[in-house]
């Protein structure tokens, strides 16, 4: 199972509670906000994060009505816009969107009938087939990469603090929900490999370490999707 250790996460875990708690430490004739937890908050939040899902896939649903693709095809060309080096196939699609083969099939074999995709030798196994976009697809992928802009400016509306807080939070939920299985494929620094967590003996002083990369890295600095991951 892919995952981190207890002590790396909880690493993560002080790290937002320090910044919440400079966020809410105590000021003269106030009380602390963190003073009383209202019972079930795990499931409001579960609730939140669902309503944010829903969102994403109503926003999908309108692209997809406006150039007639389907959400899991616009998926796919975004996809491998954004991961060309890879030379991604139906597997790894498969694998990335939590869907059956089948299913991916499906969605591949409709972009290349509508002239997205083709299928493709692979440069160094003449057996294997992979996915290219043609043209037309990478201009497709590229309007289709707009659909979160609207979330985006939501996201850039919050004060950069809470900004730096809510991704500080996500990553520590990704990270456990790596850990568990119920997102075993996030590729996420603290999943990978190459990172070493800030109290690593091998590590700087000023925080985490890509060994890949050879680089100190903040809570901030951790990517999502980045492409030298490697499945720890």
């Amino acid at each position: 199972m892919i995952g981190m250790s207890p002590p790396q996460s909880a690493h993560l875990i002080t790290t937002a509670g320090v910044m919440l708690e400079g966020r809410n430490r105590k000021r003269p004739g106030r009380t602390s906000s963190l003073k009383a937890i209202p019972s079930r908050l795990d499931r409001r939040i579960t609730l939140a994060l669902d309503y944010i899902g829903r969102a994403f896939q109503r926003l999908l649903w309108r692209e997809g009505i406006e150039r007639d693709v389907t959400p899991l095809q616009i998926r796919i060309l975004t996809y491998l816009a954004e991961h060309e080096k890879e030379i991604p196939g139906i597997t790894a699609l498969a694998r990335a969107f939590a869907c059956t083969k089948p299913t991916v099939s499906d969605a591949v074999a409709a972009l290349v009938r509508k002239g997205y995709l083709q299928r493709m030798a692979h440069p160094r196994d003449k057996r294997r087939r992979i996915l290219v976009l043609t043209p037309e697809g990478k201009r497709m992928a590229r309007e289709l990469g707009q659909w979160t802009l609207g979330i985006q400016q939501v996201c850039r509306e919050l004060e950069a603090r809470d900004q730096a807080g809510f991704w500080v939070l996500l990553a520590e939920m990704l990270t456990r929900m790596a850990r568990e299985g119920i997102l075993p494929d996030v590729r996420i620094c603290t999943t990978c490999r190459y990172f070493l967590l800030g109290t690593n003996e091998k590590a700087t002083a000023a925080g985490h370490r890509c060994t890949r990369m050879n680089r100190a890295l903040s809570v901030l600095d951790i990517r999502l999707d980045c492409p030298e991951y490697r499945a720890a």
